[in-house]
């Protein structure tokens, strides 16, 4: 009899324990989905507010300065609705096609290609509503790998059967480079990388902007006024303009070899940082080129080069502040120049093994990076 009174004792406290432990898990899942929902939430206000921001730069938002900041400040007040609050009882159908959709990268691509086809969508908000909306700006590693599948089944939709898969990934207007930038900006591993990368080469460089650091000697001298240039390197002509020309090419050359240098050794000492989902894409996008054989092996790679350099590296080492890179630092037109000659220069290192041979202006640079161009093929891992 006391055994039993025990016995029921313990599975009394035993069973507030668990109603306790309910109650706590129960609390705690409804602060997660809270926090959740406002993540997302903000990550969209963040993405729109983006999108906006890069017209303004662009040129393409068309209105005022003032209905710029109103609309950024109209995305900011945002408010959300739930979506039974305005679907009703139509909110489970909607919710069973979304799913679907989400869950179904293949129809998704196939949808985009057909958009992209008949030309009567802006395949740029297109693709940056479905990415925000439906995987909510790959927040989610589930996320991620979805619309890591969606450029994958775009691979072989649109670029593995263009006979210049090179030209057609660099076309603006074409979804998978459209997709390929919103998923790069998206991912939080690729903003790591370049940070990493890029952010201590950028700032030396930002330190050195006395000098514009031409990549073409022809458009050097266009830089002096007339008479700053006949007092720095004298008449033109002379043997002593000749000489003077000469050292000031060096000296522009040596610096654009050690800025370059920076960037190469940064980027291979970083390259364990590289986006996973890059890489297998890449993968995929070289084996499945040289599988459908219309280019061969070595301008396969070319193209993943150029992939990565063209849309993903370069754009970021041209305008470094919205990845991240640089924060408060300004940059100053001077800077911002030799930043463009950097991404030029390693943009053209990363497809050097196919290109044609090199314009004489350029020459003398190049030439004295031929041991390191191999570093643009680590990247890939293939």
């Amino acid at each position: 009899m006391v055994d039993t009174r025990k016995l029921c004792i313990v599975l009394k406290q035993e069973r507030m324990f668990i109603d306790t432990e309910k109650e706590q898990l129960q609390r705690l899942y409804e602060e997660v989905s809270h926090v959740a929902t406002s993540l997302f939430q903000t990550a969209w206000i963040t993405k729109q507010q983006k999108i906006d921001l890069d017209k303004k730069i662009s040129g393409e938002f068309r209105r005022k300065p003032d209905g710029f900041f109103d609309d950024h400040n109209e995305i900011g007040s945002v408010s959300f609705i739930e979506s039974y609050k305005q679907l009703s009882y139509h909110d489970g159908k909607y919710g069973e096609l979304l799913k679907y959709m989400k869950e179904n990268p293949l129809l998704i691509s196939k949808c985009l290609v057909l958009a992209e086809n008949r030309n009567s969508f802006d395949m740029s908000q297109l693709t940056s509503t479905l990415l925000s909306s439906l995987y909510s700006n790959c927040i989610l590693v589930e996320d991620e790998r979805l619309v890591l599948r969606v450029l994958l089944s775009l691979t072989d939709l649109q670029v593995i059967g263009d006979v210049n898969p090179r030209h057609f990934i660099r076309r603006k207007k074409c979804t998978f480079n459209i997709l390929f930038k919103h998923f790069c900006d998206s991912l939080y591993s690729a903003k790591l990388f370049l940070t990493a990368s890029l952010h201590d080469p950028i700032m030396r460089l930002l330190m050195e902007d006395e000098w514009f650091y031409d990549i073409d000697q022809t458009k050097a001298l266009v830089r002096f006024p007339t008479k700053e240039r006949l007092k720095r390197f004298g008449k033109a002509g002379s043997e002593n303009y000749e000489n003077k020309i000469k050292e000031y090419r060096n000296f522009v050359v040596d610096k654009l070899e050690m800025f370059a240098a920076r960037f190469i050794n940064s980027i291979k000492s970083n390259i364990t940082c590289f986006p996973s989902s890059l890489k297998l894409l890449l993968s995929h996008v070289y084996h499945s080129l040289t599988k459908a054989g219309h280019i061969n092996s070595q301008e396969a790679r070319t193209a993943c080069a150029d992939l990565v350099f063209s849309l993903f590296i370069c754009p970021a080492i041209c305008d470094p502040e919205p990845y991240g890179i640089t924060t408060d630092v300004p940059i100053s037109h001077i800077a911002r120049h030799n930043l463009m000659q950097m991404a030029q220069i390693l943009q053209f290192l990363a497809v050097s093994a196919t290109s044609a041979t090199i314009d004489h202006n350029v020459a003398d640079l190049y030439s004295r990076f031929e041991k390191v161009v191999i570093f643009c093929y680590s990247l890939l891992y293939i």
